[in-house]
């Protein structure tokens, strides 16, 4: 009998061990395409906006990177991208502002109820997810409408610091009881969205924290950081969450203004930051803290103070992507000739001669050339990157190479949208010589200009069409034309 109550007693262990599925990522993703299509039910094209936008949170840069798509007449969009792992991406469209978590490798389906008289609280309720990570963004958006008190404000408060911040972690245990209310309540269980819920509370509180002071200019005191010692620097599983990334970055900025009260002197700043980061972190949180530092000190490119570093960036840091990214940046701030960013994009600069169209050619010999003169500041040349890429995808194979001018654009902006838009083909950043060159040969009204080489190297159609036609929903039928009589197609 005895040994009958054992056996039932350990099978009930391991079966309730095994419901208690806990959420892990794992640190060995491949850099893999996601695909988010949807529908915006009861579109109407002639009184809706046209454009949905989706954004990636950049933790190395505390920033969003926001992809946009066209809404077809029928309501239908699409999205296709790579992440290297799970990840909050954010949705807009009119009053819709929501979070949605994708995996790698995830295929994922929206459904959005488009209505003009959609209020702000019911925004969440108005978005429906299908197919991969169905049941976790469906508790994101339940769980996102059920939160009564709104956080919007927060940091308005007029409390003193040490009151605000009794005030602020009251607020997290109020909010985790709740939580958990939810999920109690919650006829489906899913350790995804627990984790990200849970995150979302804490690193927000920690975020909101060290925020306050600075905005209140109030002065650093260590007895107010000891909040600190309640939420996990080190927690590579948070970065499913975006307020990990901005709690990382505020924490970067609290470590840096701390040092700042103790020396004036750059050189000491930048190594006492630099081994205070190594001191105080380690893993993914020493990755993103370093990669943050030198990037943000980088901006400064006369920034002598960082030169001797970079070894020490490149032996602790672990995350090769990071890594990369740095070493593709540094080139293009310091006027490196030539920066592969990946085998289909590359960027160059020739300040050596005024008429940069013989480097062009001889870099696609025996191809037709499409050149884009376009500037990071040029609105319709932004417009026109989408249908660029449409562009490239039809011709793809073909012998015909896609050339990108930058004109008087700062090298950093265009760094980033050439990354930002996915614009694949070589670039080249103009000098004043070398465009006022161009508009010699070309009388160039405005950008962006387009212009058309043959096979040869030579210049077939000075003033080429553009990539899109009527509202830039569709390819310049004139344009394909064009390319394909150089092609001899």
């Amino acid at each position: 009998m005895k040994k009958t109550l054992f056996i039932v007693a350990w099978l009930l262990m391991f079966i309730s061990c095994q419901m208690e599925e806990k959420f892990s990522i794992a640190k060995d993703y491949p850099d893999q395409g996601v695909i988010i299509k949807g529908l915006v039910k009861n579109y109407d094209a002639s009184s809706s906006t046209q454009i949905i936008r989706m954004g990636l949170n950049d933790f190395t840069k505390n920033a969003w990177n926001f992809s946009k798509s066209m809404i077809d007449g029928k309501g239908n969009f699409e999205f296709r991208f790579s992440i290297e792992r799970p990840q909050e991406i954010l949705l807009q469209l009119t009053t819709i502002n929501t979070t949605l978590i994708a995996f790698p490798s995830d295929s994922i389906y929206i459904e959005i109820e488009s209505r003009d008289d959609v209020q702000q609280e019911l925004t969440y309720n108005a978005v429906s997810f299908f197919a991969d990570r169905a049941t976790t963004n469906n508790l994101i958006q339940e769980f996102l409408t059920s939160e009564n008190e709104k956080n919007e404000g927060i940091l308005q408060s007029d409390l003193e610091k040490e009151s605000f911040k009794k005030y602020r972690l009251e607020k997290l245990k109020k909010d985790k009881r709740k939580l958990n209310d939810f999920i109690e309540k919650s006829t489906t269980k899913d350790p995804v969205f627990e984790y990200w819920a849970t995150s979302h509370l804490s690193y927000k509180t920690a975020d909101d924290l060290l925020t306050y002071p600075r905005l209140k200019n109030e002065e650093n005191t260590s007895q107010y950081y000891t909040f600190l010692e309640q939420f996990e620097i080190n927690d590579y599983n948070a970065s499913i969450c975006s307020a990990y990334g901005s709690f990382l970055d505020n924490y970067r900025l609290h470590l840096e203004k701390m040092l700042v009260d103790q020396s004036k002197k750059k050189e000491i700043q930048v190594k006492k930051t630099i081994e205070t980061i190594l001191t105080n972190t380690d893993g993914f949180a020493q990755d993103i803290l370093m990669t943050q530092y030198f990037y943000n000190k980088m901006d400064a490119a006369s920034d002598e103070s960082l030169r001797p570093y970079y070894s020490v960036y490149y032996d602790s840091v672990s995350t090769k992507k990071y890594k990369q990214q740095l070493k593709e940046y540094h080139s293009i701030l310091h006027g490196e000739e030539e920066v592969e960013i990946n085998d289909r994009t590359t960027l160059i600069i020739n300040k050596k001669v005024e008429n940069i169209l013989p480097a062009i050619a001889k870099r696609h010999k025996g191809k037709v050339i499409y050149v884009d003169m376009w500037g990071t500041w040029c609105i319709p040349c932004i417009k026109e990157m989408p249908m660029h890429k449409l562009l490239r995808e039809k011709y793809k194979n073909k012998e015909i190479a896609f050339v990108y001018l930058g004109v008087n654009s700062q090298r950093k902006l265009w760094y980033k949208m050439i990354k930002n838009y996915e614009i694949d083909g070589d670039h080249f950043i103009l000098t004043k010589k070398q465009f006022d060159y161009l508009d010699r040969l070309f009388y160039i009204d405005g950008i962006p200009h387009h212009f058309l080489m043959d096979k040869t190297g030579k210049v077939a159609i000075d003033l080429a069409p553009s990539p899109s036609q009527g509202e830039g929903k569709t390819l310049n039928n004139k344009l394909l034309k064009e390319i394909n009589k150089l092609l001899n197609l």
